[in-house]
């Protein structure tokens, strides 16, 4: 059973279908009375297609699914550059914060905490 279209969807629903129906089977088996004459036959009858749906389901399970890479074909990084560290050789990066003035005698306002 092997379908190289079939998508994995597909597989999940149909897994889904064939648990539904065993379960659907093994509940009408319940519900059969065993008194009648008609019974055996019909019990018989859900038991082979309990069998029947259970390889089918064993089947299901034992495929083997292949994803591709869908970024194969893409470049692999190689190498990272980090920026550089701030330095004395390097005038573009600012080394220390820079602080507002303040006029002597007057406070920095500082957000309140509540």
């Amino acid at each position: 059973m092997s379908n190289p279209g079939l998508k994995v969807s597909d597989l999940l629903n149909l897994q889904q279908s064939i648990e539904r129906d065993l379960d659907e089977l093994n509940e009408t088996l319940k519900r059969i009375p065993s008194d009648r004459d008609y019974s055996s036959g019909i019990q018989n009858s859900i038991e082979n297609e309990i069998f029947k749906l259970g390889e089918l389901q064993k089947e299901l399970l034992d495929i083997e699914i292949s994803i591709e890479d869908p970024f194969a074909d893409t470049q692999k990084i190689e190498k990272v550059i980090l920026p550089e560290k701030p330095s004395s050789e390097n005038p573009e990066i600012i080394t220390n914060p820079v602080k507002p003035p303040v006029l002597e005698g007057q406070k920095l306002k500082t957000p309140r905490r509540y």
